[in-house]
């Protein structure tokens, strides 16, 4: 429970940092609440036996059989937001050490148990997720001036195998708008099953600055290209899912 408290008076100190990059409200609406028994972020295991959860601040794997959960790790920190590798071998995820310190990447090798940090600096991570075929993971990544953007990365046997490469770029609307100011962000990013595509949560060039639904290449600079296939006045926590057969995409 105390470090329930903890984190939840993080949430609010972070959201007043961020307040130079965007206005309070998104920031409090979109990054991961204060730990709680309320199961956030379900990710499918690859054999579909089990949902992964972030529950109280730790990772736990849901028995669809038996409804039992079993807690995968617990390090006193804040771990959220669970993506599972498409060979059943690898979870990527966010954690956060401190209260009021930066959400960080790192992953955890599902036969062992054991977990590593991928990043550990004085920027802010969300939103991992692996390619299909399992060499490459999307993120959001606030970098040195705090907006949103979407990178994806290299890797193998849970190690980093290349730089990471930027998709979007910063875009001004031109002026401050209701809730979110007036820099553009680029969040929960999915991919499509060729992996040659992310279908992503942006509010690029939108007036009242929700998050429309765009989908973009998977190269540097790819948001120049990027096209926007949902239009409405979503939120920031819609995680759109593109299905199997890539014929469909869920939101929430």
């Amino acid at each position: 429970m105390r470090r329930s408290i903890w984190f939840a008076l993080a949430a609010c100190f972070l959201c007043g940092r961020a307040w130079q990059a965007a206005a309070q409200y998104t920031y409090n609406y979109y990054y991961p609440p204060a730990p709680s028994s309320t199961p956030w972020a379900p990710a499918w295991s690859p054999d579909g036996r089990f949902v992964t959860v972030s529950m109280q601040g730790s990772l736990f794997n849901v028995d669809l059989e038996t409804g039992t959960a079993t807690e995968l790790i617990a390090d006193g920190r804040y771990d959220s937001s669970p993506h599972w590798s498409p060979d059943g071998n690898w979870i990527v995820y966010t954690s956060q050490a401190t209260p009021t310190g930066p959400i960080q990447l790192a992953i955890l090798e599902a036969g062992t148990g054991k977990a590593r940090l991928l990043t550990n600096d004085r920027t802010t991570y969300l939103d991992p997720a692996f390619s299909p075929d399992g060499r490459r993971i999307a993120y959001v990544t606030t970098g040195s001036d705090g907006r949103f953007h979407i990178h994806v990365r290299a890797i193998r046997n849970g190690h980093w195998a290349g730089d990471p490469v930027a998709l979007s770029t910063d875009n001004s609307y031109g002026s401050d708008r209701l809730y979110v100011g007036a820099w553009d962000m680029h969040l929960q990013p999915d991919w499509t099953p060729d992996g040659k595509e992310l279908v992503f949560v942006s509010n690029r060039d939108v007036p009242l600055g929700s998050g429309d639904i765009f989908r973009m290449p998977v190269q540097p600079g790819a948001v120049r290209h990027a096209v926007r296939i949902f239009r409405e006045q979503s939120l920031f926590r819609t995680r759109p899912q593109v299905s199997i057969d890539g014929k469909r995409i869920e939101v929430g």
